[in-house]
This record gives structure tokens, C-alpha cells and sequence, in this order.
């Protein structure tokens, strides 16, 4: 079974004008609009929190099908017949209801962790350092469901960026780690950037989306294409929207992460 395009809560959004896009979010976070600063960039609210200095975008709610189509996988197989990932561990597909969030438009930058405040480059750490943070701002980070809700913003392709590869010059744009002038870096419809840094979620790791299934001791990792930067073979799997593996595999048990701040 494979499923039509979603019009959801992110595309009705995304069809308003500035004006209307900040009178959506201010009626969203109600009396928590004054913990931020609004401005606007690349014509999307950018909320800067007064006290973190952590820059959000706004996610609208809405319902989604997530997991990997069959439609991805035709997709996929033009790209290459073989391809190196299991398809049974992004299904099955179906309709799964997100609320509206703010999540920060970058990953966690290491200027943010420590003392040097010129370096813009993710913080990879493990899921200890991951609470720790979390539990010093009162913040959390996204479930999977969340992570590629927001990372396909309102679309069902194979990729945030599409169905098909981008030339080689476009992808070095996607998979840039160094985040200090976002002018060079390309981000989705929501305005979101770095998503392919390989990020933790805050599920553990399902074997699938059945009811029942095996669930093991570690977490879920979303994204991950820019860590194998330039590719080699099929690390392009890694930018697939339903992509997912478990911290395990992780080589130092190491990953990016970035914040949401909920709105109710």
C-alpha cells in the first residue's frame, strides 16, 4: 500500500505571509511569546529565547505518514538496485499526529557547551551529556516521531531536498558542519538546518513500527549523511527522511542533538 501527499498544519503554515506566520505562533505560545525575541529569516518567525540565546523555529502541528513508502523505495532504487538499508525497520506506514513545537534551527553548537564562543560546529557527546543539558534548561529533545516530522516539513519525498541526489556543489551545501555563516548551509521548509549531523532522539530503539516489537536498550538516531561527508558509496541512505539505526551502532557512542521547547 502506498500513500498520497499529506496536506497538513506545515503546508497551511508555510502558505502564509509573514505577518500571518507571527500572528500563528504568538496565538500558539500565548503568554511564552515574552521569553523570546522575534525576527525573521528567509521569511519564517526565528525565535531567540531572551535567557539561552538558543535561536527556535516554529513547528505547526498536524498528522503525518511516517516511516519509509513505497513510493520512497521506488525512488530509492532508481538511485541504486541494492540498496544498503532495512526497509522493515521504517515500517509500517501510517498516520501518526504531532503537536506544535519549537525546536532550534541548528544542532546544539558547541559554543553553547563551552567557553568558545566562535566555535559553530555541533556538539557530539553521549546520551548522559544529552540529560544533562536537558535538565539544565528545563528543554528536551525530539522523539523520532518529531525528529521526522520536522525534517520532512510538510513533505513525503525521499529526502527533505526531493525524490533525486543534488549535484555534488549542492549536497556540500547540505552537509556542511560548520554553521557560523548559515548564508552558506541549505535548510528545509521550515527553516531548519544540519540535518544530517546524525542526531539522538529520546526513544529507544524499535526494531520496527509494529505493535510488539523488540525494543532495545539503546536510543534512536536520526540523520547522519554529513558525518560520511564526501561519500564514499550509499552513504546517502543516511539523508533519507525515514532513516533511522540505533546507538549501538554508534562508533564512540558519540551524536549531535538539538532542543524543543513545548508550547503547551
Amino acid at each position: 500500500m502506498d500513500f498520497p501527499a499529506v496536506i497538513n498544519d506545515i503546508l497551511d503554515y508555510l502558505n502564509m505571509n509573514e505577518q500571518e506566520k507571527i500572528r500563528c505562533v504568538k496565538t500558539d505560545l500565548k503568554e511564552k511569546e515574552n521569553e523570546f525575541i522575534f525576527c525573521m529569516d528567509n521569511h519564517l518567525p526565528l525565535l531567540i529565547h531572551k535567557k539561552l540565546n538558543l535561536e527556535f523555529v516554529y513547528v505547526p502541528g498536524g498528522n503525518y505518514f511516517r516511516g519509509f513508502t513505497e513510493e520512497n523505495q521506488e525512488n530509492a532504487e532508481k538511485i541504486d538496485e541494492y540498496i544498503n538499508a532495512n526497509y522493515e525497520e521504517m515500517r509500517p506506514v501510517f498516520s501518526v499526529k504531532v503537536a506544535s513545537f519549537l525546536v532550534t534551527r541548528t544542532p546544539v553548537l558547541n559554543r553553547f557547551c563551552h567557553d568558545d564562543k566562535e566555535d559553530y560546529y555541533p556538539y557530539f557527546c553521549n546520551y548522559e551529556y544529552v540529560t544533562d543539558i536537558v535538565d539544565k534548561t528545563k528543554l528536551r529533545i525530539p522523539s523520532e516521531t518529531e525528529w521526522e516530522y520536522f525534517a520532512r516539513a510538510g513533505s513525503d519525498t525521499l529526502f527533505p531536498f526531493g525524490n533525486q541526489l543534488l549535484p555534488e556543489n549542492e549536497l556540500s551545501n547540505w552537509m556542511r558542519l560548520d554553521f557560523s555563516d548559515l548564508s552558506k548551509s541549505y535548510f528545509n521548509a521550515l527553516g531548519i538546518y544540519g540535518l544530517f549531523t546524525g542526531e539522538w532522539t529520546s526513544d529507544y530503539y524499535r526494531m520496527n513500527y509494529n505493535d510488539g516489537a523488540e525494543i532495545l536498550s539503546c536510543r534512536t538516531i536520526r540523520g547522519g549523511g554529513a558525518i560520511f561527508w564526501p561519500w564514499q558509496a550509499q552513504e546517502w541512505v543516511w539523508c533519507m527522511s525515514a532513516m533511522r539505526m540505533p546507538s549501538e551502532n554508534l562508533i564512540d557512542n558519540s551524536c549531535s542533538f538539538r532542543l524543543i521547547f513545548d508550547i503547551n
